[in-house]
């Protein structure tokens, strides 16, 4: 997170909302604590890692169509 500019000891807010758009930061509810960059283009929800360090990939969600 150190290169969406968060550092260690950093403390973030988080607002429950419904309301999300391209380009948010988001907190996804893994098992795991991670801030990610949201998009959603194609049916798709991609949460996109905010680092430059290789081992940390991005989420792919596909949206149920029923």
């Amino acid at each position: 997170m150190v290169d969406a500019g968060i550092e260690s000891g950093d403390y973030i807010l988080i607002q429950f909302t419904g309301k999300l758009q391209n380009g948010d930061r988001v907190r996804p509810l893994l098992r795991y604590v991670t801030v990610k960059r949201l998009e959603r283009r194609d049916g798709m929800t991609v949460l996109w890692p905010e680092s430059r360090d290789p081992n940390y990939k991005p989420i792919v969600c596909v949206e149920n169509s029923k």
